[in-house]
C-alpha cells in the first residue's frame, strides 16, 4: 500500500487532472440558483452528493437574506440557543431563519447574529478564509429535539467538540458532513437534511499539496477529495456551516465544519461540488475558548443521557 501523504497528493492531483471548466468561487458555497426562495413548501430531493436522508437533529438548516438574494447555509446546533455556522454565511446577512426539520415543514426559529470567530474580513469580498470561517447566531426559543419536544435547556455539545481533539493522532479515512444543501439548480433538491459519508484527505494540511489548495495547517483539513467506493461524496452549495462529524458509540463528534469549497474546478460545475472541501477545525483550543466566552456552556450533550465517553 502506498504511504499516506502519498495518497493524499494522488488524490489531490487527481482532483486538479479533472478541472474541466473555470474554478467556481469557492466562498459562494451558500448562493442558490436564480429563480430559487425559500422557506417556502417543496417537494424534497437529494442534497449532499452521495447521500442520504439524516435523521441527526442536531444538524439544522439556514435561510437568510444576503445581498438582495434569499440563501441558505447550514449549522450544527451546539448548545439550546446557540448554532454554529460559517463566518461567511454571516457577512452582510440579516432575517436569518433556522430549523432542523425540513424546509417543507415550515418550522421555523427566528435567529440573531451573535459573533464571528478571530478576525474574520467581511469587508474584502476577495479574502479567503484561514481557519476562521466561523459564526453563532442565538435562536429566540430552543429547536426540536424531538418531533414534539424542544432540546433541554442544559443541552450543549461543548463537551463532544473538546473531545475531537482525541481524533487528532489516528484519525479514520472517513468522515460524516451533513447539511440542507442541494445537488442541482431546481428547487426540489433544497432544503431537506441530508449526510453522506466522504474522503478525510488531509487531517492537517501539513504537507505542500494541502498547503497549496489554501488549507491553513493544523486550523483546516480538506474532506471529500477522493470518491469514496467509487462513488464522489461530497457537499453542495448551501451546505456551508454544518458539520463534519464522528459517530462513536452512539455519541456524535463534531470534528470541524464546511467551509468552502477547493479551489479547483469541479467535476458538476452546475453544482459547485464534487471536488472536496476546506473544513474549519473545532476542537482547537482557541475555538472551544471563543464558544464558552459566547455563551456555549458545559452542559450536556444528549440532553441528559450518558456523557461522551471513548
Amino acid at each position: 500500500m502506498l504511504p499516506a501523504p502519498l495518497r493524499i497528493a494522488i488524490a489531490l492531483l487527481f482532483t486538479l487532472w479533472l478541472s474541466l471548466s473555470a474554478a467556481a468561487d469557492p466562498t459562494q458555497t451558500g448562493r442558490l440558483p436564480p429563480g430559487v426562495s425559500v422557506p417556502v413548501p417543496l417537494p424534497l430531493g437529494i442534497s449532499v452528493i452521495g447521500g442520504a436522508p439524516s435523521d441527526d437533529r442536531k444538524i439544522v438548516g439556514i435561510a437568510f437574506a444576503q445581498q438582495g438574494e434569499t440563501r441558505v447555509c447550514s449549522g450544527l446546533y451546539v448548545s439550546a440557543r446557540r448554532i454554529l455556522t460559517a463566518a461567511h454565511c454571516t457577512c452582510g446577512a440579516t432575517n436569518y431563519r433556522v430549523t432542523n426539520e425540513n424546509f417543507d415543514k415550515g418550522k421555523f426559529r427566528i435567529a440573531a447574529f451573535v459573533s464571528r470567530f478571530g478576525n474574520y474580513n467581511c469587508n474584502d469580498s476577495r479574502y479567503i478564509p484561514r481557519g476562521d470561517d466561523l459564526a453563532l447566531l442565538e435562536i429566540v426559543q430552543p429547536l426540536w429535539s424531538t418531533e414534539i419536544a424542544t432540546a433541554c435547556p442544559q443541552y450543549s455539545l461543548l463537551p463532544a467538540i473538546a473531545f475531537a481533539a482525541h481524533w487528532f493522532p489516528t484519525p479514520p479515512e472517513n468522515i460524516s458532513v451533513a447539511g440542507y444543501g442541494f445537488s442541482g439548480s431546481a428547487a426540489q433538491d433544497l432544503g431537506s437534511r441530508q449526510e453522506a459519508v466522504v474522503s478525510l484527505d488531509s487531517v492537517l494540511c501539513a504537507t505542500g499539496q494541502a498547503r497549496g489548495l489554501s488549507c491553513l495547517p493544523f486550523a483546516e483539513f480538506i474532506a471529500g477529495a477522493t470518491p469514496v467506493r467509487g462513488i464522489a461524496r461530497d457537499t453542495c452549495g448551501g451546505d456551508s456551516g454544518g458539520p463534519a462529524f464522528f459517530r462513536a458509540r452512539g455519541n456524535f463528534i463534531p470534528f470541524g465544519v464546511i467551509s468552502r469549497a477547493l479551489p479547483v474546478n469541479h467535476r458538476f460545475p452546475d453544482k459547485a461540488c464534487g471536488s472536496g472541501g476546506v473544513y474549519t477545525h473545532l476542537g482547537r483550543s482557541d475555538v472551544l475558548a471563543w464558544l464558552r466566552r459566547e455563551g456555549v456552556p458545559d452542559g450536556e450533550p444528549n440532553c441528559g443521557a450518558a456523557d461522551v465517553t471513548e
